[in-house]
C-alpha cells in the first residue's frame, strides 16, 4: 500500500453513489473526446470508419471511429457511438454523423475517406451514406470493408 493502511480506510468510507460514478466516467469521456477532436482540427486530413450493429437488445448501434494524422504518426481512436432509435436509413445515419461534426465543430473540408461496411444504407447509388456525404465533400474516397 502506497498511502498506508489509514488512508485506504478513508478512501473506503467514501460514498461514492451510481451517480457519482457516472459522472467521472462521464466527465472521462468527454475529456478524451475534446483531445482526440483537437487532434483531429490540428491535422491536414481526416477519416472515419462507420459500422452499425445490433447489440444483445436487438437496438441498432451506430460505432465511428476516426483516423488522423498527429506528430507524423497517423492515429486512429473511436470518435463515438449513437444508437438508431427508429431505423437504420442513410437519413438517420447522416444526420447522426453531422450531428457529431457539428457539435466538435469539425467540417467536411479535411474528411478525404469514409470507410464503410458495405451494407445498402451505407453504399446505395442513389441515396447511400457515401452518396450523402459526397455532396458536401466530392473529394472523399470511399472504402468498402468486408469482413
Amino acid at each position: 500500500m502506497v498511502l498506508g493502511k489509514s488512508a485506504e480506510q478513508k478512501f473506503q468510507d467514501l460514498p461514492l453513489s451510481n451517480n457519482t460514478v457516472k459522472r467521472g466516467i462521464d466527465d472521462i469521456a468527454a475529456d478524451i473526446e475534446e483531445k482526440v477532436v483537437a487532434k483531429i482540427k490540428a491535422s491536414p486530413i481526416w477519416a472515419i470508419q462507420l459500422d452499425e450493429s445490433t447489440d444483445v437488445a436487438s437496438l441498432s448501434q451506430l460505432l465511428v471511429y476516426g483516423r488522423y494524422v498527429h506528430d507524423t504518426f497517423i492515429e486512429e481512436e473511436f470518435l463515438f457511438f449513437q444508437p438508431l432509435l427508429r431505423t437504420t436509413t442513410t437519413k438517420d445515419v447522416l444526420k447522426v454523423v453531422e450531428n457529431f461534426l457539428e457539435k466538435a465543430k469539425l467540417g467536411w473540408e479535411k474528411l478525404i475517406s469514409v470507410c464503410t461496411d458495405g451494407a445498402l444504407a451505407m453504399l446505395g447509388c442513389r441515396s447511400g451514406f457515401v452518396k450523402q456525404i459526397k455532396q458536401k465533400n466530392p473529394d472523399i474516397e470511399a472504402l468498402l470493408h468486408s469482413p
